[in-house]
């Protein structure tokens, strides 16, 4: 059962956005979530090109010794723990993305 999927954006100006996919409890083999999640990843890949696409035309921005700020790290990590402990993404995955988070 998954109880909710939305992707959260973050803005430079520290707005965000929350595009909600999915707001009720819905067993992950179901036709209806199997559409929301193809949809789901069909919005976050196009992010992805989108945000790719922005960071070849400008650099981006790094703090003065290049370390990435720990309170986003750590929000980032909790939510793909949300992510694998909801069955979203696998154990295996959480961790390769929490190892790239912390930089290990």
């Amino acid at each position: 059962m998954v109880n909710q999927l939305s992707l959260e954006l973050y803005f430079k100006n520290k707005n965000s956005r929350e595009i909600k996919f999915l707001t009720s409890s819905t067993k992950t083999d179901s036709f209806i979530y199997r559409n929301i999640y193809k949809s789901f990843n069909e919005v976050a890949q196009k992010l992805d090109e989108v945000l790719k696409s922005n960071q070849k035309k400008s650099p981006v921005q790094c703090k003065p010794n290049n370390q990435p700020d720990k309170l986003d790290s750590a929000d980032e990590i909790r939510k793909f723990k949300k992510l694998a402990d909801d069955g979203i993404i696998t154990q295996d995955e959480f961790e390769a993305k929490k190892k790239q988070l912390l930089g290990l």
